[in-house]
């Protein structure tokens, strides 16, 4: 008979155990769906070629606003060599910069440049 009762107390706090253990799981969880997005840059262009010293103009696009503002790094890159960066600001609340452009001299006007954006 002892055996018969010491079997099922350990049933009962095993049984106890694992509802404990799922009651921190679903805390977990909530707390998951509770922490802040992570945002990604995008660019309206990626490519271009210089004109009059410039790139073409472009926007930063942020995946999901934010309550102060933004700030991305954009840099040109010409035949594999950063040649210029800007700071480009998405501001409070929105999801897209102003329209820029990023002067990288007169000396570069006809070549290809690749934008990269952090």
């Amino acid at each position: 008979m002892k055996k018969i009762f010491v079997i099922a107390a350990i049933a009962v706090m095993a049984f106890a155990g694992s509802v404990f253990a799922s009651e921190i799981v679903s805390a977990s969880d909530s707390e998951l769906t509770d922490s802040p997005q992570v945002c990604q840059f995008s660019l309206s262009r990626y490519s271009g070629t210089i004109k009059s010293g410039e790139t073409d103009g472009f926007t930063v696009g942020l995946s999901c606003p934010q309550k102060e503002d933004t700030y991305a790094t954009v840099i040109v890159v010409i035949d594999d060599e950063v040649v210029a960066s800007e700071v480009v600001k998405v501001a409070a609340n929105k999801t897209r910069s102003d329209q820029v452009s990023i002067s990288v001299g007169y000396s570069y006007d006809g070549k290809k440049y690749k934008l990269g954006v952090q």
